[in-house]
């Protein structure tokens, strides 16, 4: 097997994938080029393909869901951002704190002033969406990447033809390591890609015209990144509105005025109402308009004591204001010590997992061609390739490079979906070396053409051989499938669940079961930490009329058995 940072494939499936994009190139040509000529007479009504591009984006999620069943939540986060979808799905900012909240308290969750995520609300909120909907939290997240596939022609439709924004979508579309990690998990870079698009989308346009309509949209981009990714959205977004602030201050005085007046003040309303909305969410949460659940989370469990810490951690101040019972929090320590005694290979570590997940390897051969022809030309010049409108490669580049560098300065893993914002610009870039690469010809034949179809035929070919051979299947963690069958188990008992979680001594902190709903007093389960038989009284007092169940992660067989005073 070929394998790097969850993407796995057999070597006779990328051989495959390779040889079978050639053939169907060949095979194929004269309904591509028919398919060419549609999709240029649709160049007036560009909706069609959105929403063409939409459905086959949604589709193939409940496709894999169908084939691999509903995910299960397995990592820290996802635990978070489900209580943060529940709670919003029950019409609330957070929920009040429980007075057992010490045997509840967990990873990434405020257990005081209120019992909420720490996250931002973005990716709650997308949940929320699809559990109203559907009952089913993971539907806002195919919402969310859909919708994603949707705005990436939208956008790409900004700056090049319909026949290259399709291309574009496809290339999306086919990145499976993006549909693995961010549509079938319960967190990821969905919402914030989501956010991304639609910025960068309004500002392609507005850079030409003025409209109220996308001035909206560029508002409502920037508040999706404020809500999801705030360091990342706000390293991608100020490239991007510098670039728009140029556009505007060459027009002519009447001409900016008219574009201040129709699409700055609407831009500015929205974003002001979009701030003092996060404030009060931040006032209900922690009490104060100006701390983040997140900063007070990181102020309460680790040893970051200040501001630039919470994003940048260079270094481990003072103790802590608190420990979860029995767990030191110390996810990361090894990590911390590699990133420090060798910050080049922890850096390249993160550049080499990143590029991955959000090129590849046919991809890659594009940006870079794309990447080097706009630096050849000079950093910061444009490329002078035209349809519709010049591309900012130049620009596009020196904001991957600037948001790459702030995710590399971080001491964190660096997890892929923290450059979700960084997505439509490398997409952007893609293209643009399609672009290029569809130029190229010796002597009288365009060889760019085919190079240009081969890569995508064996792009599709990437994402379907391997799920039609089973390798490439979202692999969930055995601990994670053990809490959920125990938990169903338990949801269709008459009577309502009280679990106490007894940990071993060598216990693995990444395996965490102790997560909750946020109703805790209707939930039909619950799920509580050991504290010690001192306090388990308290404990059952605490939750009256419920059996009582104590749970063994470390002793197999992973069983909940009845809870007796002995124990």
């Amino acid at each position: 097997m070929l394998s790097a940072f969850q993407i796995d494939f057999g070597v006779g499936e990328f051989l495959s994938a390779i040889v079978g994009g050639l053939i169907l190139t060949f095979v194929m040509r004269h309904a591509v080029s028919r398919s060419h000529h549609a999709l240029r007479q649709l160049a007036e009504r560009p909706v069609i393909p959105a929403v063409g591009l939409f459905i086959v984006m949604f589709g193939w999620l409940t496709l894999l869901t169908w084939q691999f069943g509903w995910p299960v939540p397995a990592v820290h986060d996802e635990f978070s951002y489900l209580l943060a979808a529940d709670t919003y799905a029950a019409g609330r900012a957070t929920n009040p704190a429980h007075p057992a909240w010490e045997f509840i308290e967990t990873y990434h969750v405020l257990s005081q002033p209120t019992y909420q995520s720490k996250y931002p609300p973005g990716n709650g909120l997308a949940m929320a969406v699809g559990q109203i909907v559907t009952g089913q939290p993971i539907i806002g997240m195919w919402l969310s990447l859909a919708g994603s596939v949707a705005l990436a022609f939208w956008m790409l439709h900004g700056w090049v033809s319909t026949v290259w924004a399709v291309s574009g979508a496809t290339v999306l579309i086919c990145n499976w390591p993006i549909t693995k990690l961010w549509g079938l998990r319960f967190y990821g870079g969905a919402p914030a890609l989501f956010g991304s698009f639609l910025m960068l989308g309004a500002a392609a346009r507005l850079s030409r015209r003025p409209s109220v309509g996308n001035a909206c949209l560029l508002s409502c981009g920037l508040l999706v990144l404020a809500m999801t990714r705030p360091y990342e959205g706000l390293l991608t977004s100020l490239p991007i509105l510098g670039f728009l602030a140029y556009r505007v201050l060459r027009m002519e005085p009447v001409a900016r005025r008219r574009w201040l007046v129709k699409a700055g003040t609407p831009a500015a309303l929205i974003l002001l109402v979009g701030f003092l909305l996060m404030g009060w969410y931040n006032w209900r949460v922690t009490g104060d308009a100006f701390t983040w659940p997140y900063r007070l989370y990181e102020s309460t469990y680790s040893r970051h004591t200040k501001v630039y810490n919470t994003l940048f951690a260079f270094t481990e101040l003072g103790p802590r204001v608190r420990t979860i019972p029995s767990l030191e929090y110390e996810s990361s320590a090894v990590q911390m010590q590699f990133a420090s005694t060798k910050p080049v290979v922890y850096a390249i570590w993160k550049t080499v997992r990143q590029w991955w997940v959000h090129l590849g390897l046919l991809a890659s051969i594009s940006f870079c061609l794309a990447a080097y022809r706009s630096l050849a030309n000079g950093v910061l010049r444009w490329t002078s390739v035209r349809v519709t409108s010049r591309i900012p490669i130049g620009l596009a580049v020196v904001t991957i490079v600037l948001v790459g560098g702030g995710i590399l300065m971080q001491r964190t893993a660096g997890h892929p979906h923290y450059a979700a914002p960084l997505q439509p610009l490398i997409l952007l870039v893609v293209v643009q070396g399609f672009r290029l690469l569809n130029t190229w010809k010796i002597g009288q034949f365009y060889i760019g053409k085919g190079l240009v179809s081969w890569f995508i035929w064996s792009l599709i070919l990437f994402l379907v051989l391997p799920i039609l051979t089973g390798t490439n299947r979202p692999n969930p963690r055995p601990w994670s499938l053990e809490r959920h069958r125990i938990e169903q188990e338990l949801m269709q008992r008459p009577m309502p669940q009280l679990v106490i979680v007894r940990y071993g001594p060598e216990h693995s902190m990444h395996e965490e079961w102790v997560y909750n709903r946020a109703d805790l007093e209707r939930a039909q389960v619950i799920w509580a930490r050991d504290l010690g038989a001192a306090r388990t009284a308290e404990l059952l007092r605490l939750f009256p009329g419920r059996d009582v169940s104590i749970v063994e992660p470390d002793v197999t067989p992973i069983v909940a058995k009845p809870y007796t005073p002995r124990d």
